[in-house]
């Protein structure tokens, strides 16, 4: 039965790479199997465990080339997506008006990303192309960060506060996020609310680089709690987690947003984390 299983997942590498070549006369890449680390325990004869194959996928161009795409799309009328597949393949994008920012996109994400977007990560790209909030969403990621400084007090003291305290600090971060990035404050108010699941999913939509795993796992966990103000009752209950682990992670985040939100780097933020990211 081994056997079976090792000459399915051998096929299944020879098809990627054989699609990562076509792809590659584009410029651009499907799923590059050979970049992609598998965590020791997760896959077998090789194959990229499902848990990372939404990587490619969750590609997000900086403003400037959303912005481009969107004008390229308002231009060309229903059928600019196979123009600017045409466009792509015959070298021609230059010629556009944003035609260096067409060719970055080519070079970045390729026709695979350009065929696979939802009208959701298209919502997406739109709120990227908007200008957004940055005052508001600096002042959300300094209370962000006074928030996470009093969860390092506290932590040591009493669980449920110093939890209490982490969540918010990772709300006001997220949300910061999503205020660079097109959405307003009535939006968050009307939309997202206390959602961290929510929240944490909308701004990695908009290029907000994954946590490790202790954070994402403390966010899909401890937020709906937090959500109802149910925190005091979880812990009570027998709750846990590495609030260390966390605590280290959240201000990676924030720094990752803080990143994100200066303009002089967009898109360049990563989490430093030695954890398995999350998918």
């Amino acid at each position: 039965m081994s056997s079976i299983a090792a000459d399915r997942s051998e096929r299944r590498r020879r098809l990627y790479l054989a699609a990562d070549r076509r792809a590659g006369r584009f410029g651009g890449r499907l799923f590059s199997i050979s970049r992609i680390p598998v965590p020791e325990g997760r896959g077998r004869g090789g194959c990229v465990p499902c848990s990372l194959r939404r990587f490619r996928i969750m590609f997000m161009p900086d403003r400037a080339s959303a912005c481009a795409l969107l004008a390229f799309r308002a231009a060309h009328g229903r059928h600019w997506k196979a123009k600017l597949l045409s466009l792509w393949s015959t070298g021609r994008d230059v010629d556009e008006a944003d035609g260096a920012y067409l060719r970055h996109l080519r070079n970045q994400a390729g026709p695979s990303w350009l065929r696979q977007l939802t009208p959701r990560r298209w919502r997406a790209i739109e709120r990227l192309a908007a200008p957004g909030d940055p005052v508001l969403a600096a002042v959300f990621l300094d209370r962000a960060r006074e928030f996470h400084r009093g969860a390092q007090i506290g932590a040591p003291i009493a669980l449920a506060p110093a939890l209490h305290l982490l969540a918010i600090s990772c709300e006001l971060g997220l949300k910061a996020h999503l205020l660079g990035h097109g959405w307003t404050d009535d939006a968050l108010a009307r939309d997202i609310r206390h959602d961290l699941v929510r929240a944490l999913d909308e701004a990695r939509q908009l290029g907000l680089p994954a946590p490790g795993r202790p954070l994402a796992d403390f966010i899909k966990s401890l937020g709906p709690a937090y959500a109802v103000h149910r925190i005091d009752a979880l812990v009570a209950g027998g709750y846990a987690c590495d609030i260390g682990a966390v605590l280290c992670e959240t201000g990676q985040l924030l720094d990752a947003v803080a990143a994100c939100l200066r303009p002089a780097t967009p898109g360049a933020a990563t989490l430093r984390t030695s954890s398995s990211p999350s998918a």
